[in-house]
């Protein structure tokens, strides 16, 4: 029981794993962004199910941001010639002000609506942790 509980977490944390883990096999750079990306996808997600209650075009909007946001770091990494430890810490520092800017205030609860990925949650307090 308590594994699958772990695992269920492991998947949480995935994605930020994966940004991280691409930027240095592929760039063999360090780039601090992919923490602030996940958190602008987070951000852009919620706003968007908010506001048009369809999840595919929820997660292809936190897509396509967090990818244009990776896109901005290795930009000012390379042509503007910051080093790679400065570039992703600048763009972090950009994302927390805008994701605040997005979100028009400090987190949205999205425990009212019915998110697929909720229902492998066994109880409702899990649901809730997860949700706000």
């Amino acid at each position: 029981m308590m594994a699958y509980h772990a695992i269920l977490q492991a998947l949480l944390f995935l994605p930020l794993v994966f940004g991280v883990g691409f930027t240095w096999s592929f760039l063999k750079k360090v780039d601090l962004s992919p923490e602030g990306n996940i958190v602008l996808g987070a951000c852009v997600f919620a706003q968007i199910l908010l506001l048009t209650k369809n999840y595919w075009i929820a997660i292809a909007s936190a897509v396509l941001s967090g990818g244009s946001i990776g896109a901005f770091t290795y930009f000012i990494q390379m042509n503007g010639r910051i080093n790679g430890i400065l570039s992703g810490l600048l763009t972090v520092y950009i994302l927390y002000s805008l994701n605040l800017i997005i979100l028009d205030q400090p987190s949205k609860s999205l425990f009212e609506y019915t998110i697929p990925f909720f229902g492998y949650m066994q109880t409702a307090s899990q649901q809730k942790l997860l949700a706000a």
